[in-house]
């Protein structure tokens, strides 16, 4: 051993694993992360559940007659109202479903959940608008938790 060779880097030994192996070792990492982003989506299903439980009543208690402004308005407005909730219903409902069935992957699930949204945006679009004509608040919050769990999908999908 020469004073030259302090210099040369030495070769780590690094354990050898065959290919097979490590395509078992990354597809089981892969399931497991799978595996653990749906239960994510699951608990965030769960949480929007609860959100909607939290905000069904006081959307019913909604109080119209104490604003001034025609009748129509009132009844047009209470009308929506009640179609807006009849659908926040349903689409509690859904998400209870979802939370019942056995998905094994993470695309399947995030595709329900990204529907769900969507067609309850598509069935509640004109209602949302004209009940919020007078009521404005508290549609605004059952607006931003439905938005919050759709953001929450994406990120996790």
């Amino acid at each position: 051993m020469g004073f030259f060779d302090l210099f040369k880097t030495r070769k780590k030994q690094q354990p050898e694993m065959s290919q097979k192996e490590l395509f078992s070792y990354t597809k089981t990492e892969i399931k497991q992360k799978e595996r653990e982003r749906i239960e994510e989506i699951k608990s965030r299903a769960r949480h929007l559940i609860e959100e909607i439980k939290n905000e069904l009543p006081a959307l019913k208690n909604i109080n119209l007659e104490g604003y001034k402004v025609e009748e129509k308005a009132r009844t047009i407005v209470k009308g929506n109202l009640e179609a807006f909730i009849r659908q926040l219903k349903r689409l509690e409902n859904s998400l209870q479903n979802l939370l019942q069935g056995n998905y094994d992957s993470l695309q399947k699930l995030a595709n329900q959940s990204e529907s769900l949204i969507k067609e309850f945006e598509k069935n509640t679009a004109m209602n949302f608008e004209k009940a919020t004509f007078l009521i404005g608040k508290e549609l605004q919050d059952v607006a931003k938790s439905i938005a919050s769990f759709e953001k929450d999908i994406e990120r996790l999908f």
